[in-house]
């Protein structure tokens, strides 16, 4: 987009939150993004699908940056009537490893076409770590494929696409997009491992993130768990049972009667297997995903660090 056409747009107050998945995301979206003594505000019932469509999975002859603008700007402009920072969050916006959208670089061109000045927000989290959750995900979704099938350790099979992609956990190269796009200054990056260690001041980075002169209220901290991986040995059973299991179909209300029946099987089966089973499976699991990343995101990590100036080393990133 020139110069003139982003003059053309009224500004905003806006926060794009992209992900990554597997980033407290869900917590993000339920305990911050809607909380009005923080100073935010999520303005649409549907957001999730909302940002999918307009950025994610439109068609790229039809996307208009107007057209999507338009989509957004009447919450938009609610929320920044009441003195608030508008959220549009997904953390599929940087890339679904899962779904296989692995188009992040022209979603970050298509946002930036529409809300150029908008601060961009980016979560990121150790990646043997990030496998593992998103392993979790992927069985808890009605798939049935080993872990070394997840991964990829049996090799990339021409004209299909992986499993989940790796690829898109080296950071450097989304983040070093936005950079290009936004400036610097507009993008703020922030790690799992400190939302971990503690929340308050990860709010508080978020918090600034929004809005570099907000005065960050005296708050209370929701540390409810949202979306949960399950054990390692409750996931080989849940592996099996997805076989006889139809599978989910996340745009109707109510799921089929036998995923139900798994899902509530698997979470009473997560807190009667003994904790000496799951931790021997976690092992071996490690040790698989261990063996066949080595240091794959070492030169990655290394130029995240150069890029946003966080101790990644000392958060247990190979470096």
């Amino acid at each position: 987009m020139n110069r003139q056409a982003e003059a053309d747009f009224e500004q905003v107050n806006l926060l794009i939150h992209i992900g990554y998945p597997k980033t407290a995301s869900t917590w993000l979206q339920k305990s911050v993004f809607t909380q009005s003594e923080y100073g935010l505000a999520t303005p649409w019932d549907n957001i999730r699908p909302l940002a999918i469509s307009n950025f994610t999975l439109i068609n790229p002859f039809k996307f208009n940056p107007h057209m999507a603008r338009s989509v957004f700007l009447s919450g938009i402009k609610e929320a920044n009537s009441q003195g608030k920072i508008a959220v549009i969050s997904d953390e599929t916006l940087g890339g679904d490893p899962l779904r296989g959208w692995i188009n992040p670089k022209v979603i970050a061109e298509r946002i930036h076409q529409t809300f150029p000045e908008a601060r961009i927000l980016i979560c990121i989290r150790e990646q043997k770590s990030t496998l593992h959750s998103l392993y979790s995900e992927y069985i808890k979704h009605g798939h049935t494929g080993k872990l070394q099938d997840f991964i990829g350790t049996t090799g990339e099979h021409l004209g299909k696409a992986p499993i989940c992609d790796i690829a898109q956990l080296e950071y450097d190269r989304l983040i070093d997009h936005y950079h290009t796009l936004f400036g610097k200054e507009q993008v703020t990056v922030l790690t799992f491992e400190n939302f971990l260690a503690n929340k308050k001041a990860f709010l508080q980075q978020l918090l600034s993130a929004a809005n570099p002169d907000i005065t960050l209220p005296d708050f209370s901290i929701s540390h409810k768990i949202e979306n949960s991986s399950l054990g390692p040995a409750t996931l080989n059973l849940r592996r099996i049972f997805n076989n006889i299991s139809r599978s989910p179909d996340w745009s109707l209300p109510r799921q089929p009667f036998t995923f139900r029946l798994n899902q509530k099987a698997s979470s009473i089966l997560d807190r009667i297997i003994p904790e000496q089973y799951q931790a021997a499976t976690k092992v071996t699991n490690k040790r698989v995903i261990d063996d066949f990343i080595g240091d794959r995101y070492r030169a990655s990590n290394k130029r995240t660090i150069e890029l946003t100036g966080l101790d990644l080393s000392a958060l247990g990133y190979e470096t």
